[in-house]
């Protein structure tokens, strides 16, 4: 399989008609707002509930009967520490000349501001290693404002 590109987005959407696939709201960047006075304890990471999907596009190159591989998506940090891992089996046959892909999730787990990295990597079914094909960055900026409560002031 030769993997053509990755997108990282909030949903996307087949048209049962012609089998086209729409990717809505395409991420690039994500700004956060919290309550640092909230959140004086949370020294690791912060869940941010959000949906979104990372959606490949494959050919087939194989020439293989049916061809079977697993994907894996890492969300890593700017550090480089996997905060995340997502899989999913791929099973093609060879009359599809592509395929396409979608990993959807709810939520992502994240430190502080900085560009942080969706990781997609195939391993070929009797391989021993997963490969890098692809990595979409995300650029996370954590905006940590103190928010008094007026009627604390009283």
């Amino acid at each position: 399989m030769k993997h053509i590109w990755s997108v990282l987005c909030r949903k996307s959407i087949i048209d049962s008609e012609t089998n086209n696939i729409s990717l809505n709201d395409v991420f690039e960047q994500l700004s956060i707002n919290i309550d640092a006075s909230a959140n004086k304890s949370i020294k690791t990471k912060i869940n941010i509930p959000v949906e979104f999907e990372v959606v490949s596009m494959w050919l087939n190159t194989t020439g293989q009967k049916i061809f079977k591989a697993e994907m894996e998506v890492n969300f890593v940090t700017p550090e480089g520490t996997i905060i995340n891992s997502l899989k999913q089996n791929i099973e093609v046959s060879n009359m599809a000349r592509r395929l396409r892909t979608r990993l959807k999730s709810l939520g992502l787990g994240v430190g502080d501001s900085g560009t942080y990295t969706f990781e997609v990597k195939i391993k070929e079914y009797g391989e021993d290693k997963f490969k890098t094909v692809a990595k979409i960055p995300l650029e996370v900026i954590v905006n940590k404002k103190e928010v008094t409560n007026p009627i604390d002031k009283k």
